[in-house]
This record gives structure tokens, sequence and C-alpha cells, in this order.
């Protein structure tokens, strides 16, 4: 057999083998793809029980002030608004950063640690939570 025969069939194999390669390849993909997309419907579903999870404590419930304040430290983001009212200031202020700090008790957003609020949960109509407002008793 001659050179140019022998480089022409090892060609050939190697053509072979990479179209079965391929084809195996493409075959899994479309037996795991469907298997992948429900997987990620999956958990999205469990991410967003999760969160429902995580803000039930602030569903329709009465919460000390000291929580109201967790709540601002913990939760509060560009995605989730807090808005607190107190028996001074019935007009509100919202937090959309965890920074609560105030300590002048005489600041009309002052937050004492021992009274009692009323809270609720704001969604979209998806069910993703928006805010939570706090109404002083």
């Amino acid at each position: 057999m001659g050179d140019n025969a022998r480089k022409a069939l090892y060609m050939a194999v190697g053509v072979f083998f990479a179209l079965i390669i391929i084809t195996t390849g493409i075959s899994y993909y479309n037996k795991t793809e469907p298997v992948m997309s429900t997987s990620s419907s999956k958990i999205d579903t469990i991410s967003s029980q999760l969160d429902a999870i995580d803000y039930k404590t602030y569903n329709g419930t009465q919460v000390s002030g000291s929580e109201v304040i967790s709540a601002i430290n913990t939760k509060a983001s560009s995605n989730v608004a807090i808005k607190v009212k107190t028996k001074a200031n019935s007009s509100g202020k919202t937090y959309n950063s965890g920074s609560y700090n105030i300590k002048d008790i005489n600041n009309h957003d002052y937050i004492e640690s021992t009274a009692m609020f009323n809270s609720e949960i704001e969604k979209t109509d998806n069910g993703t939570v928006t805010g939570i407002n706090f109404d002083q008793e």
C-alpha cells in the first residue's frame, strides 16, 4: 500500500470517529436537555417558595420594634423597600438599604424597640415580594 493511500485511509478513519463522537454528543444533549429544563424550572419554584417562607413572618402579623429594625438591616434592598410609619411620623419613612442607625429618641423616625407594629407584605402579580410595610399601633 502506498504512502498516500495510507494517509487517506487514516484520514477517513479519523473523520469516521469524529462523526461518531459528534453524533454521540448530539444524542446525549437531546436526551438531557429536557431534564435540564425541568430541573431549572423546579429550582426556580423552590427559590420562590423559600423567598415566600422568608417573608411569611411579616405577612399580616404583629411584630416588635426590634424586629422592624432587624428587617430593615437584613431585608431592605434595592428590590425590597421597607416603609415604617411611627406615631411621630404618620407618612412614614422608606428604607432601601440595610442602614437603620437612628439613636436620637426625639427623631420622628426613631423606632422604639418595644413598640408594636402591624406588618404587611407588598407583592407583584407574580408573587415577588417588593416591600414590607410596618405601621405602629
